[in-house]
């Protein structure tokens, strides 16, 4: 049964999208998605990123599924309450810097975004993919983050690391969080603030590592397709 809900799906730190072809390529027929990235060579504050979103967003039902870097974004985006939402997938996402001694030693690297495009495969590889990837997801993301702005790059690690979460909120607007078992740059307290400020929330936890959608992609396509067909 076709769903009538459409799956909008913002990036991670690339704001490309085309790491979501893993994703897209299992998720079922009657599943209908729009992804909406960010400009490669500008640099947006994240309400910038999130009016982006705002203005592209299809008519009709949605749910909203935000990966990593882009949870900062759907949470601006739904202090805005546009219409149609019927909930939202936040995947290793976080509200605040995860590893704030990490991303502050990052921000006073001028050139920080360059030094992310050139780490070889096999430093990159044990943090984000871990034991589930083979030789192309690697080559696919390095490929992608080539396709960025070095300073774009720069300027959203610094946006990671200046990020707090939102005070005093609370979202009556159902909330699934799918948390990386063995992810290594979000800790597994990241979903406790969604667990706090949405209601209900409901937390899947996938065995995998931090690139959740790419690596184990049908079983992540499983879970999003239960929730958009709901």
């Amino acid at each position: 049964m076709q769903s009538d809900a459409t799956l909008v799906l913002l990036p991670g730190l690339d704001g490309t999208g085309k790491l979501f072809q893993p994703l897209v390529a299992c998720l079922p027929g009657p599943v209908r998605y729009s992804i909406i990235g960010y400009p490669p060579d500008r640099t947006l504050s994240i309400d910038q990123m999130a009016g982006r979103v705002a203005d592209r967003l299809p008519p009709g039902p949605i749910v909203l599924l935000a990966e990593s870097f882009s949870g900062l974004v759907a949470l601006a985006l739904l202090d805005r309450r546009f219409p149609g939402l019927r909930a939202v997938i936040f995947c290793a996402a976080f509200a605040g810097s995860p590893h704030p001694w990490l991303l502050n030693a990052a921000r006073r690297v001028p050139a920080a975004g360059r030094l992310l495009q050139c780490l070889p495969p096999a430093v990159v590889r044990p943090f984000v993919f871990g034991r589930h990837a083979g030789r192309a997801l690697p080559m696919l993301l390095q490929r992608t983050l080539g396709e960025v702005a070095p300073h774009v790059l720069t300027h959203r690690l610094r946006l990671m690391a200046d990020a707090k979460p939102p005070e005093k909120t609370h979202f009556a607007i159902p909330c699934h969080y799918l948390q990386a078992a063995q992810d290594r740059l979000v800790p597994p307290r990241a979903a406790d603030w969604f667990a706090r400020h949405f209601d209900p929330f409901r937390l899947q936890r996938v065995d995998g590592p931090h690139m959740l959608l790419q690596t184990r992609p049908r079983v992540c396509a499983r879970h999003i397709s239960i929730i958009c067909q709901a």
